[in-house]
């Protein structure tokens, strides 16, 4: 290269008007000749920059990725340990709390009324609202009451 081209592409560099080519090219010509010792010092600093890799940022995504889907297999395998221990846990203290002594004998029809009506009864009773102390009875037939607050 003619050295006015040189120095037009070192305007150029320095005023950031320069492509990748034509950089490729500066720092060619700097490598072959001792004249641009200056420039030949500033390339050599920058050709040590640190070069980031095109895929380091997929790399990087796809490790995480894999990080976190393993976490949550790990974290999914503990819990149906967990979930599994808990059934056998439920169905042991079933089998052991059970009361051993009952007899299976078939009621007879009085006392399966008997235990029918006390059934009623009780979801009866919890069905009634309870007595509010609040309430004054302004007046009362065999029909109907009329109360205030």
């Amino acid at each position: 290269m003619r050295r006015e081209q040189l120095h037009d592409l070192f305007e150029k560099y320095y005023n950031a008007e320069t492509d990748l080519q034509q950089e490729k090219l500066l720092r060619k010509e700097v490598r072959q000749s001792d004249e641009f010792a200056e420039e030949s010092d500033l390339f050599a600093y920058f050709g040590q920059e640190a070069f980031v890799p095109e895929n380091l940022e997929n790399d990087i995504f796809g490790q995480l990725i894999k990080k976190e889907t393993r976490r949550k297999t790990i974290r999914m395998r503990y819990i149906r340990i967990a979930a599994a221990a808990a059934v056998v846990l439920v169905f042991f203290s079933a089998y052991l709390l059970k009361p051993k002594n009952l007899s299976t004998r078939e009621l007879t029809a009085d006392e399966q009324f008997a235990v029918l009506e006390q059934a009623l009864s009780q979801v009866s009773y919890s069905l009634q609202p309870e007595e509010d102390d609040d309430l004054l009875v302004v007046f009362q037939d065999e029909n109907f009451e009329i109360v205030m607050n």
